[in-house]
């Protein structure tokens, strides 16, 4: 049975930079890496990437404290190289390519393009993918 786990970052952030991350998603791989401050006093991702394993669930926890947040994030720890992370490293995640690289589904579709204002209204763009049907 695969190893569990479970990490609770504390976010801090500006309001200007958006807040808390909102891109994480079940089934993204999570990494780790050492941390390292320069001669600037910035802190800098060093080393080899560590892999800790999958996202199986994760919940934001807002907090009364203004500008800082929480993640709880439960994870299934990678059976080959996986490793729990040890405290104050950096940690990141990696989206799969086969969950957010959309194609084509379905056989056909239909579109109507309509403007129900009085006005004059402009059409900047609009796309669409098509792809060969099996034979």
């Amino acid at each position: 049975m695969a190893q569990e786990g479970v990490l609770v970052i504390e976010q801090i952030f500006s309001p200007l930079e958006g807040g808390v991350n909102t891109s994480l998603q079940v089934g993204d791989t999570m990494y780790w890496q050492n941390l390292s401050q320069q001669s600037d006093g910035q802190q800098v991702a060093t080393g080899i990437p560590n892999i800790i394993g999958k996202v199986k669930e994760f919940a934001f926890i807002r907090q009364d404290t203004p500008l800082k947040d929480f993640i709880k994030i439960t994870y299934i720890l990678d059976e080959q190289d996986g490793s729990d992370p040890p405290p104050g490293k950096f940690i990141y995640f990696n989206k799969s390519r086969a969950v957010n690289v959309s194609s084509v589904t379905g056989y056909y579709s239909e579109v109507t393009f309509s403007n129900s204002s009085n006005r004059k209204i402009e059409l900047f763009a609009a796309s669409c993918d098509v792809v060969q049907s099996s034979k």
